[in-house]
């Protein structure tokens, strides 16, 4: 049993695989939740891996929050993996685009192909998995002591990866009466399918187990996916009453920025921020073109990993066209703010995913078009009715030309309403204020009854799925 603190201000250990200034978009969630909780009484102490980007105290005080620590719970690597250059990752994507371009992002015709593609696809999870789990199974001797030394009054888990969650179950077992937040940003399987061949069910169902016992032992459980939240409730219907789903959403840095952009102040650069591994990447850059050769004062720019077919786009565009790689976060808000059009670029295979595309948010919070090329069916059906938005499935060159077309003459009045609508309805800041009433509701020990039995916390509505009402 943890002691109780002796001071007012309570102390939440967050314990996550990634964390600022990490690049990638893993890193958000948390970071966004330990910057707003010191508003609401709770001191974050952050314990994450350092993947050679590690912040001094002043840094952290000046980015984050004065009364956030972050606590590194392995020696910086000797080597960073480059951004650029020659990687084993490059190697393979040269190949593809040599070999067969049009395979990037999408799911081959042939079925030697396409079992090849998957092959591989299923090999580097599973040795990303493997790593990942080694590394928390280490850490977990480490993270209890942190819990003795500083005695947190709840800890949060969060994943990516699911292996995050392993260290919360050995937490459970060395102090039973610790609150415990198990946080999902993706489902449990993280894309992967829970109806699987005879081959595969020993290793489902020792998954299955791992994860029912996660949520049987949480004392509250968050999602950022209502699917996930509706498998939980079928699956484990003990677990159906100490669930909340916390979206992702639009940081206040961003929305304070996204208010002071005029319609005068957008520039000329079409913009894709994240992901843009597909061949319509190479359509976009067409269209862009197609539209410079017409008069329009436009470019294309892409802010962070630079896809496989660079070449191509290239060839399209020429010096019209940038590649500024992996960038801070931050860095990619500013880049969201100074756009003319924001356009979301996802592969074939990337859409099938039943996830939301948690960059959505962000764009749509700026007051600027926002395209989304191959959405996925949760983004069609959360973000499609706003105004300012096109989404386009499989499209071809001459149609996203047509839509930046109609996207560039778009009224601003019709896109600031819609982004100030978002930046109300879906922003971290309030929803870390509404998630802090569940940190309070378990510190008070509402979390479990007599018999260890979960208690509901205060309706959180405003925390559902439900779109706003101009998006429904």
């Amino acid at each position: 049993m943890i002691p109780a603190s002796s001071k007012s201000v309570r102390k939440v250990l967050i314990i996550t695989q990634r964390f600022y200034p990490d690049p990638t978009v893993a890193a958000v969630r948390m970071t966004q939740w330990a910057k707003w909780l010191p508003e609401h009484g709770w001191k974050p102490i952050v314990a994450c891996r350092n993947f050679g980007a590690s912040l001094s105290r002043t840094e952290v005080a000046r980015a984050i929050h004065p009364d956030v620590d972050i606590v590194y719970l392995n020696d910086p690597p000797t080597s960073v993996a480059p951004t650029t250059g020659v990687t084993s990752g490059g190697l393979v994507s040269a190949a593809i685009r040599v070999i067969a371009p049009d395979l990037i992002g999408t799911r081959p015709r042939s079925p030697v192909l396409r079992w090849c593609k998957e092959a591989v696809t299923s090999l580097r999870a599973r040795r990303g998995q493997a790593k990942d789990a080694a590394f928390w199974r280490n850490a977990e001797d480490r993270i209890v002591d942190l819990v003795r030394c500083h005695r947190p009054d709840a800890v949060i888990t969060t994943s990516p990866s699911v292996a995050v969650h392993s260290a919360g179950l050995r937490l459970m077992k060395e102090f039973p009466d610790l609150c415990w937040l198990a946080d999902f940003r993706d489902d449990y399987r993280q894309g992967g399918r829970y109806r699987v061949s005879l081959a595969k069910r020993y290793g489902s169902f020792k998954k299955f187990q791992h994860e029912g016992a996660i949520y049987r032992a949480a004392s509250w459980i968050t999602c950022a996916l209502p699917v996930h939240q509706r498998w939980i409730r079928r699956r484990f219907p003990e677990c159906a009453n100490k669930m909340t789903i916390v979206l992702n959403g639009a940081p206040e840095e961003l929305c304070a920025a996204a208010r002071q952009v005029g319609a005068h102040d957008r520039g000329g650069t079409v913009k894709v921020i994240g992901f843009s591994e597909a061949r319509e990447s190479v359509a976009l850059a067409q269209a862009v073109a197609a539209l410079r050769g017409a008069g329009e004062k436009i470019d294309l720019r892409f802010v962070g990993r630079v896809p496989t077919l660079r070449p191509a786009i290239e060839e399209a565009l020429g010096d019209n066209v940038v590649f500024t790689g992996p960038v801070p976060h931050d860095r990619a808000l500013g880049e969201a703010v100074s756009a003319r059009v924001l356009v979301a670029v996802l592969s074939e295979n990337r859409s099938r995913l039943f996830l939301i595309s948690s960059k959505l948010f962000e764009h749509l919070a700026v007051p600027v078009p926002v395209i989304v090329i191959n959405p996925t069916r949760p983004d069609a059906s959360l973000f499609s009715r706003l105004g300012g938005v096109w989404m386009l499935k499989a499209p071809t060159a001459a149609d996203i030309r047509t839509t930046l077309e109609t996207a560039l003459h778009t009224p601003f009045d019709q896109l600031q309403s819609r982004a100030l609508m978002v930046q109300e309805s879906w922003n971290r800041r309030s929803q870390v204020q509404k998630l802090a009433v569940v940190l309070d509701n378990l510190y008070k020990g509402r979390g479990r009854n007599t018999n260890g039995e979960a208690l509901a916390a205060p309706s959180l509505s405003s925390l559902s799925i439900s779109a706003p009402p101009s998006a429904q």
